[in-house]
This record gives structure tokens, sequence and C-alpha cells, in this order.
């Protein structure tokens, strides 16, 4: 007879197994704050490059292409955290991880695209 088992969940483990409430604490509000500070600045470099009209030339497009990336890429990762961070909820289901590995891959090989066409677009330029 076979075992016809598949897993449907995953458990993650936190790193603080053992911390103390203080440090949980402390553990999602220091989260919290670099995803909101990252999101913040990069909400404000892709404002500055569209309005004004002296930064619309290809370097700085593909700095907003960047930024447009790293918004992509945080907000994949730490929305997800924060939630298992508050609830204390650490099951993700197999659906969920591989949907998240796939934007974090897809977010990951555009960044790099993107960094090799400004790379060659600088090699040009020289």
């Amino acid at each position: 007879m076979e075992s016809n088992t598949s897993t449907l969940q995953f458990y993650i483990l936190p790193f603080y197994m053992k911390a103390d409430n203080k440090l949980h604490i402390f553990i999602t509000v220091f989260f919290f704050l670099i995803y909101f500070i990252g999101i913040l600045i990069n909400l404000i470099i892709i404002t500055v490059i569209c309005l004004d009209l002296h930064l619309h030339t290809p370097m700085y497009l593909f700095l907003c292409n960047l930024s447009i990336i790293d918004l992509c890429y945080t907000t994949v990762n730490v929305p997800k955290l924060l939630y298992m961070l508050l609830s204390e909820n650490n099951i993700i289901s197999f659906t969920q991880c591989f949907i998240q590995m796939y934007f974090v891959f897809l977010a990951g090989i555009t960044e790099i695209t993107v960094l090799f066409v400004m790379a060659y677009d600088r090699f040009v330029a020289i």
C-alpha cells in the first residue's frame, strides 16, 4: 500500500521563538517602520521624477522603474511577515508560498534586467 500524502501548509518558525512580549512588539514595530520608510522614500522618488520635467531623461526613467520594482518587491514580502508577527499565526499554505515566491522572483529578475539596461545605457553614453 502506498502513502499518497502531500504538504498543504508550512509552519514558519519565528526567529524570536523564546523571546518575551517586549521583544516581539519591538520586532513588529521595527519591520513596520522599515517597510513604511521604504514605501515613503520610493513614492517620493517616483513623484519627484514624474513632476519635474528636467528629470524626464533615460537615467531617471530607469531610477523611477527601480523604485516601482522596489515597491512591488517589498509589498510582496513584508505584509505577510507583519501579519504573521501580529497574529502569531505561522502557517502559510503551499499556494500562498508559491505565489509569493513567484512574485519575489519576478521582481528580482525585473530588477536585474533594469539594472542591466541602465549599465548598458551608461556604457553607450561613454
